[in-house]
């Protein structure tokens, strides 16, 4: 769990970085990596939400 929390936080400070380099210097690439580790993140999750499921399911 405490895996989950740290790479939620992790995350979190990664997005507000990368929108504060592109609120400072108007690069897109800034906006693409944004977007790329929002991609990441939702994938992550996704994973872990489907192997809670399946823990639950299967009772390992």
């Amino acid at each position: 769990m405490i895996v989950i929390r740290l790479m939620a936080v992790l995350m979190l400070i990664a997005a507000f970085v990368l929108l504060g380099l592109y609120v400072y210097s108007k690069d897109p690439k800034y906006l693409r990596f944004l977007k790329r580790l929002a991609q990441y993140a939702a994938w992550f999750f996704l994973f872990v939400l489907v192997s809670f499921f399946v823990s639950r399911v299967l009772r390992i």
